[in-house]
């Protein structure tokens, strides 16, 4: 019961420790989103047009989705 007591205080600790820098988003701020709705929509048909996307090598994958992020509107 030793090591895990010290593994619980090491992790309480680290979390203590990082508690002050881990928080940072203004809530007053109107360019940041409530929700990630946004991303979660933009990843979903980014996924759809992967897959609908047929004879894509996995060498042109990375090529792929560079374009994909260049050319789609933010």
């Amino acid at each position: 019961t030793g090591r895990v007591f010290s593994d619980v205080k090491r992790a309480r600790s680290m979390l203590l420790r990082a508690l002050p820098d881990m928080f940072y988003w203004r809530l007053d701020d109107p360019h940041i989103s409530t929700t990630t709705n946004g991303l979660e929509g933009y990843f979903s048909r980014l996924k759809s047009h992967y897959r609908q996307h047929r004879g894509l090598s996995p060498q042109g994958r990375p090529n792929y989705f560079a374009w994909y992020f260049h050319f789609t509107p933010r």
